[in-house]
């Protein structure tokens, strides 16, 4: 915490809040109106309205009745008496959707239906007016403003006023359409729900007044339309809605500075600060979603894992417009202190690359675990192939090139210049790259184990065994880099629990596809051991032969045949197993034709009187010798001079 806080000023109160959106839906589903019960739901607000003016102290008496309206004035802290004309409204308005019920058996109470909802509209447009008066948030103020505009679209609607009540009801779902695109997944959902309940009560007004297109256009086309043809403002609307909304996020952005790493770095650059409260909505709604892989064993939910992947589409699309922003922001700099450089340049040059670096890494993990979820499905896509579930789809070698994938991605949070002097990420990283590797040659070993080719899985195998020792030692490093930063002095302070736990989870990742390799390679190792022993290979020559693989050059020549080793000596020879040519031998590549020949065809002496004698059993021909053609002329003799016959 800074050292210059005045403490002696008071807080700064915060703006009122209220989620009206929210209130209603909840509250209409939980009490009555799931079942279209408009009584349950009126009786309900009723209680509400007394709880919470019991819970404000405005109370307005048993015996002796005394009014207590609610104003700008006697708002208390947190403003829990909007509430009350919140539900005043939500009352008045059950009441009068249970008369219209009722009013077509009784056209008496129509009457009775219009005075309910002016007193809901009533009510509504109170509440949008203290919320004027007073500091509000900019989205409350919205939603108020929305709901206020359609309890008067509702009345309009009942007393006919077609082009009054299209006018709010166009306002209304305006204001709605602009909230659903700047707010959390749960919001657009509520936001879309209204705007769903809008649009036939605005298609209805169309109807009435024989609007063109009224019954076939789009909703949101029929509104632009009539908004330009009659000038009902909404574009001002819009407008204002958008400026507001944008002023939030940008208080917000320059509120929250970048903390990552121990370090705390100011946002100066708004845009960079609104992208990344993008970033932090988009992997939040990622969070909250459940993932898709635990379905049971031989299915696969394609939609839900198509959902997923669209999340992950979305983060990933918020950090590279991040990470633009705060590589134009170094670029910049650099142009900057390249013609002019003073006593801040090297701070701020510093906090710009720690922005760089945070988004960037930001956007690799994201990328790193976007890759990991496609790894798990093919995964589960191979289990379900074996059981015969699925015939088609996935295949070994989709997994490693995921795997290259995951390793360019940890390369590359490596080189960043903000992790240099980070010793703690730089090992983590490491050691979860010698991982990754693992991981790589063990499904390149698996690879090579369906193909026959045990000797190279064998090796392999080995191969990834090294990476998880490397692995492990900078795990170690890791390890002893966190402990000298807990007891070092003038060290800042790091999220060491998180890299503690992240490493305690890495060992475990370690210790289990330590366990794999050795496993398949055991189990190799015995198949190889049996194939070898079927062609007559001693126990002794199986040892020496299980000792002498390797991924090295020269294992490669000992497998070669003899007839292509011509000038090595070779000390020892296995007559039951000799390998002296490739057999089927491989294919070579052969010139082809010239193309002379096709040009000189006709001026060509081919041997075929010769084949034909050949054929026949008869002495070939020298060079030009005469045949004796006596009996041969006739109507195929004739025939046969036109291909060159003699």
């Amino acid at each position: 915490m800074p050292d210059n806080m005045d403490v002696d000023q008071p807080q700064q109160e915060q703006p009122l809040f209220l989620d009206v959106l929210a209130m209603t839906n909840d509250s209409r589903n939980t009490h009555g109106l799931r079942h279209q019960d408009y009584q349950r739901y009126r009786q309900y607000c009723a209680r509400k309205i007394h709880r919470v003016r019991k819970a404000t102290n405005l109370l307005q008496g048993k015996k002796r009745y005394e009014r207590k309206d609610v104003t700008a004035g006697s708002l208390a802290k947190g403003g829990r008496q909007l509430e009350i004309l919140l539900y005043e409204a939500e009352r008045a308005w059950a009441y009068a959707m249970e008369l219209k019920r009722e009013s077509t058996a009784e056209p008496r109470k129509r009457v009775h239906l219009v005075g309910r909802l002016r007193k809901a509209a009533q009510a509504a447009g109170k509440l949008e007016n203290i919320c004027q008066e007073v500091e509000t948030e900019a989205r409350t103020a919205l939603d108020v403003q929305a709901y206020a505009a359609l309890m008067e679209g509702y009345v309009l609607f009942e007393q006919q006023q077609w082009q009054a009540a299209l006018d709010k009801f166009a306002a209304a779902r305006t204001i709605y359409q602009k909230l659903a695109g700047a707010g959390s997944a749960q919001q657009e959902t509520l936001c879309q729900s209204a705007i769903d309940a809008i649009d036939p009560n605005i298609r209805y007004c169309a109807y009435n007044l024989k609007l063109k297109g009224g019954q076939t256009m789009d909703i949101a086309e029929l509104v632009e339309m009539r908004n330009k043809s009659e000038g009902m403002g909404l574009d001002l609307l819009a407008a204002k809605v958008e400026g507001m909304l944008a002023q939030t996020r940008q208080a917000k952005a320059a509120e929250h500075p970048i903390t990552w790493r121990g370090r705390t770095v100011p946002s100066r650059n708004m845009k960079l600060g609104e992208s990344i409260m993008n970033v932090q909505d988009a992997v939040a709604e990622l969070e909250k979603a459940s993932t898709p892989l635990a379905a049971k064993a031989g299915h696969i939910d394609t939609a839900a894992i198509e959902a997923r992947l669209g999340l992950f589409d979305k983060v990933l699309g918020a950090c590279w417009e991040a990470t633009k922003i705060a590589e134009a922001d170094v670029k910049e700099d650099e142009a900057a202190t390249a013609k002019v450089k003073s006593s801040k340049s090297d701070a701020n040059t510093a906090n710009l690359q720690f922005a760089f670096g945070y988004v960037s890494c930001l956007r690799l993990s994201k990328t790193i675990e976007r890759n990991l979820f496609l790894i798990a499905v093919t995964k589960q896509k191979l289990s379900n192939q074996e059981s015969r579930s699925e015939r088609k789809g996935a295949k070994l070698e989709d997994i490693v090139k995921l795997y290259d994938a995951i390793i360019q991605s940890i390369n590359d949070a490596k080189d960043l210049v903000a992790i240099q002097t980070d010793v703690v990420l730089q090992s983590l990283l490491s050691a979860k790259l010698y991982y990754f590797k693992a991981q790589r040659v063990y499904h390149i070993a698996r690879i090579y184990a369906a193909q026959g080719k045990l000797p190279q899985a064998i090796a392999l195998y080995d191969r990834a065994a090294q990476h998880l020792t490397n692995g492990r030692a900078e795990a170690d490093m890791a390890q002893r880099a966190i402990g000298g930063a807990k007891t070092g002095k003038g060290e800042k302070a790091m999220r060491l629990e998180e890299d503690v736990a992240e490493l305690a989870q890495l060992d475990k990742e370690f210790s289990a596809l330590d366990a794999s390799v050795r496993g398949a390679k055991i189990q190799e190792q015995a198949k190889w051991c049996l194939e070898a022993h079927d062609k007559g290979l001693g126990v002794d020559g199986i040892v020496k032969g299980v000792d002498a693989l390797s991924l090295e050059a020269q294992s490669v020549t000992d497998e070669l045949p003899l007839a292509r080793r011509l000038d090595t000596f070779v000390p020892s020879f296995n007559p039951a197993s000799p390998n002296l040519i490739d057999f089927p031998p491989a294919f070579e590549p052969i010139p082809c034709k010239p193309l002379f020949l096709d040009i000189a065809y006709n001026g060509v002496q081919f041997p075929i009187r010769n084949i034909e004698r050949r054929a026949q059993g008869l002495e070939r021909l020298q060079r030009g010798e005469a045949e004796d053609e006596g009996g041969k002329k006739g109507l195929m003799g004739v025939f046969s001079g036109l291909w060159g016959r003699k």
